[in-house]
């Protein structure tokens, strides 16, 4: 029986090469995710995506945090990106075009 973060993160891998992916337009400590991307990590959208294809079941951490919304299971991961730890969350949702990964977190771990 296959691994269900390795289906996951396989999944998510072949949506965001078909570009069905997206970032969740949220506010934190007052900046959007553009400014978080690039304040904390150097990064752009595009680049943002890249470091998270790159994602390995090794990197998954469990999530103590509470989850605001029950659409889909979120996964939690971290990864060092340009020498600052990284807290990603992500799921696959349904979409009115099909499934697409939602990046809901993408900022320095706290």
């Amino acid at each position: 029986m296959p691994d269900e973060i390795v289906v996951f993160l396989t999944n998510m891998r072949v949506l965001i090469r078909s570009n069905h992916c997206s970032f969740s337009n949220r506010i934190r400590n007052g900046k959007s995710y553009l400014e978080i991307l690039f304040d904390d990590f150097g990064i752009t959208v595009k680049e943002a995506w890249e470091q998270i294809k790159l994602l390995r079941k090794q990197d998954i951490c469990i999530d103590y945090r509470p989850s605001y919304d029950n659409n889909g299971k979120a996964y939690v991961f971290k990864r060092i990106v340009n020498g600052v730890l990284a807290y990603i969350k992500i799921k696959i949702e349904v979409a009115h075009t099909g499934e697409e990964v939602v990046c809901i977190s993408f900022h320095k771990d706290e």
